[in-house]
């Protein structure tokens, strides 16, 4: 089953000729005619000015006064790191 394109735009941006000359871009094998596309789809991201998020906060943390837990800097949570006091 193929993936629908735009499955992490996050965003929600759509555009009626970016979503026309995408699929182009990722077929055309000419460096050029590549090129131009992805120049008009540049172009037109800027008069968009198209919200690109650049990052999602996968996690919020939060612990009563009674819990020693360890927040790793990449968010990922370990149960065993936490003591409930």
């Amino acid at each position: 089953m193929m993936k629908k394109l735009g499955s992490w735009n996050f965003g929600g941006y759509s555009n009626p000729r970016v979503d026309e000359l995408l699929p182009l871009i990722q077929q055309e094998i000419d460096p050029t005619a590549r090129q131009t596309m992805l120049d008009e789809v540049a172009q037109i991201l800027q008069q968009d000015i198209a919200y690109i998020p650049l990052y999602t906060e996968p996690l919020i943390w939060a612990a009563k006064q009674n819990i020693d837990l360890v927040q790793r800097p990449d968010n990922f949570f370990m149960l065993r790191w936490v003591t409930v006091n």
